[in-house]
């Protein structure tokens, strides 16, 4: 890790001074939000593959808190409380905010030079623009800009929309609670395919007798009655709670079967477009040919999302950066769930299992989470500093 020594030390240093310079000509103030942060909106927000890795603790007075395991969020809450709190009634001001500050994650196992529990985050983040698609181009058009001026060469640039397939699920005939749930499982490839093939399937032939008969004493539409009758059961057939498992947990797994038991099987037509879609992977113009041809042989219409996409491209051609060396993946989200359209990364193939360097998207529901009562637009990236020095000196230089 670059920290570790003098001469790591003060290579990040130099890196910072660099990287405040280029955000600064670009017209972003930068922040410096705390490093302790309340943890609910952490661990509600940024998903399973972040949750487990962020360390959390209690302060003396029992409030749950966690080290900032990423920037955006913490950012975000400068923009809020700056912005938005106390001022719903005025309209959506816009700001750039950069950063550069450490950043915790646990590993399983132990950390690794690529894969500190301490590490630094730099980055831009972006509030209140209403031209998404234009400062989405921007966006990475600043992320390709810096790794240009600090000297990194081979990049692979990777590239999804959670736009276009949120789009595609409105599309498709389901119930509104299965497009919530494939959402919700998007960036757990298995778990998806799994919840999608469930979906397929008569739930009947896939239930106990005994849970089919308490699924259908359960109402979804009355969850508080439901954690009644479903306590009951468990009382009834000594039946105790497992782990981690709360009556809560329980109690909504079960709803959610209950609500299965009440819909039609997915067709398989529509399970075989979804796997499609997410199947496609090339380069960005290709992509959004290939995903047209698929929405128009099923006869659904994602038309809007796919201009939207197209808008996209054209900006980001504009902003000078070339389609041509960027892989589009239909099913690629990053690991942050908290995305809700654009996302990219950008990975340095000479370092170790070629990891990310840069990555971000757009977030627009995440002021909402915050308390605004207003979705704001907000799109960013950040950038792993110490990977960016590694990825500078192709990846020879330890520190």
């Amino acid at each position: 890790m670059f920290a570790e020594s003098t001469q790591g030390y003060k290579a990040l240093q130099v890196q910072a001074v660099r990287l405040e310079k280029i955000f600064d000509e670009a017209g972003y103030e930068i922040v410096a939000p705390s490093i302790i942060q309340p943890a609910g909106i952490f661990l509600d927000q940024i998903g399973e593959a972040l949750r487990s890795r962020t360390y959390v603790f209690e302060d003396p007075e029992g409030n749950e808190l966690c080290l900032r395991p990423d920037l955006t969020m913490p950012v975000s809450r400068v923009y809020y409380e700056r912005h938005i709190v106390g001022q719903e009634e005025g309209g959506i001001i816009a700001a750039r905010y950069s950063y550069n500050g450490s950043a915790f994650r646990y590993y399983t196992g132990g950390a690794t030079a690529d894969h500190p529990c301490e590490f630094r985050q730099a980055g831009i983040e972006r509030f209140g623009d209403a031209n998404r698609e234009e400062v989405d181009s921007e966006i990475l058009a600043m992320a390709l800009k810096v790794l240009q001026e600090t000297g990194v060469g081979n990049i692979r640039i990777r590239m999804g929309d959670l736009g276009l397939f949120n789009a595609l699920l409105e599309a498709i005939d389901m119930p509104q609670h299965w497009r919530n749930r494939l959402g919700h499982h998007f960036w757990r490839h298995d778990s998806f395919r799994s919840v999608l093939q469930h979906f397929s399937k008569p739930p009947e032939r896939e239930i106990q007798e005994q849970r089919r008969k308490l699924l259908l004493r359960l109402d979804p539409e009355q969850p508080e009655m439901a954690l009644d009758v479903v306590d009951s059961f468990l009382k009834e057939n000594s039946i105790p709670l497992i782990g981690l498992r709360t009556l809560q947990d329980i109690t909504q797994r079960l709803l959610e079967q209950a609500s299965d038991l009440q819909e039609k099987p997915l067709s398989a037509q529509n399970v075989k477009l979804i796997t499609d879609y997410l199947n496609v992977r090339a380069l960005p113009r290709a992509a959004a040919m290939r995903m047209e041809d698929l929405a128009e042989q099923a006869g659904v219409n994602i038309g809007s999302a796919l201009n939207v996409f197209n808008q996209r491209l054209e900006f980001m051609a504009k902003a000078g950066v070339d389609l041509n060396t960027i892989e589009f993946s239909a099913e690629f989200g990053r690991e942050v769930e908290y995305y809700t359209g654009f996302v990219f990364q950008l990975d340095a193939p000479d370092l170790p299992n070629g990891c990310n360097i840069a990555g971000g998207g757009r977030y627009d529901n995440l002021l909402t989470h915050l308390g605004s009562k207003t979705p704001i637009p907000a799109v960013g990236c950040a950038f792993h500093t110490e990977r960016l020095l590694r990825a500078v000196s192709g990846g020879d230089y330890e520190g």
